[in-house]
């Protein structure tokens, strides 16, 4: 056997870089194949979604006694959590006065609901539920009591549009806290309280017609109204009143306004004076009118 000892041929500098490059492509390929072997992220879990309900108030043409009318409630919670509903006291003052979209209870200054009056819940698919906790007065859905007097009922779901009634009228319902509380549900609905495009369509159209000829220059649009009496932007998607000599109000401010002396109303910005029921005419020309900035001083 050859017992000579190996020689070692030296590595030339062109050799040793090329074999530096290729312990680098190396590095950067086992990187790659590690990252790719990461989880990818995960879509938020069932348990930390939040399903709304929206309640408003229902009117009734079918009865003479109005119901409790109130605001509407937006409320928000996680899957297998509860709202309570009642009546308002000291103690849920807060309840009373929770933003839009919490998890607070549901309270109402009506004498006919008690203060544990019916719960809310919702599963994890996103079904809601309405459950009569012993009232007194007792919880209807469509007109149907879910329980006799002082009886708690079992879950009854609800359906997007489901009328609510909480309580029966005492005395006639001569005073509003004796008046019962009827409510329209609206579920998981939270999306469609954005503006659609046939909504800010009809908003652009409306600021053109409210304000001709002013625009912005950042985007060469209309500058935004403002309702002169909140002095808040009028948005999309809000119920917007356009009296005939083009002021715009939100109709929730306005309103009074217009209930007071209609079918007459004045104009708070310009005071002119119109008939809301007068018959609808065809729109004359421009050249029918008269050209009151050329006009003669004679």
């Amino acid at each position: 056997m050859d017992s000579s000892p190996t020689m070692v041929r030296p590595i030339s500098q062109d050799e040793a870089a090329v074999s530096a490059s290729e312990v680098e492509l190396l590095g950067l390929l086992h990187l790659n194949s590690s990252s790719s072997q990461q989880p990818l992220p995960q879509p938020e879990p069932e348990s930390k979604k939040l399903h709304s309900i929206r309640l408003t108030p229902f009117v009734d043409h079918t009865t003479t006694a109005p119901a409790l009318y109130f605001g509407s409630v937006i409320r928000k919670i996680k899957p297998n959590h509860q709202i309570s509903i009642g009546r308002y006291t000291e103690k849920s003052r807060d309840a009373a006065h929770a933003p839009q979209g919490s998890s607070a209870s549901v309270v109402f200054k009506s004498k006919v609901v008690s203060r544990s009056h019916a719960q809310f819940t919702v599963d994890s698919s996103g079904n809601w539920y309405i459950k009569d906790l012993k009232s007194s007065s007792g919880t209807f859905l469509n007109n149907q009591r879910l329980a006799p007097a002082n009886t708690e009922s079992p879950l009854f779901r609800l359906q997007d549009g489901d009328i609510l009634q909480l309580g029966i009228d005492f005395r006639g319902g001569t005073e509003e806290t004796f008046r019962c509380v009827k409510m329209r549900v609206e579920l998981n609905k939270s999306w469609s309280r954005r503006a659609a495009k046939f909504s800010k369509e009809s908003y652009r159209r409306l600021q053109q017609l409210s304000a001709p000829g002013r625009s912005t220059p950042e985007d060469g649009g209309v500058e935004p109204m403002e309702c002169a009496i909140c002095l808040l932007t009028l948005e999309p998607c809000q119920a917007i009143f356009t009296s005939p000599c083009s002021h715009s109000w939100h109709y929730k401010c306005i309103r009074r306004m217009i209930v007071t002396s209609y079918p007459q109303f004045m104009c708070p910005n310009c005071r002119s004076v119109c008939d809301l029921e007068a018959e609808a005419e065809e729109a004359e020309n421009d050249s029918d009118l008269p050209d009151l900035d050329n006009k003669d001083d004679n």
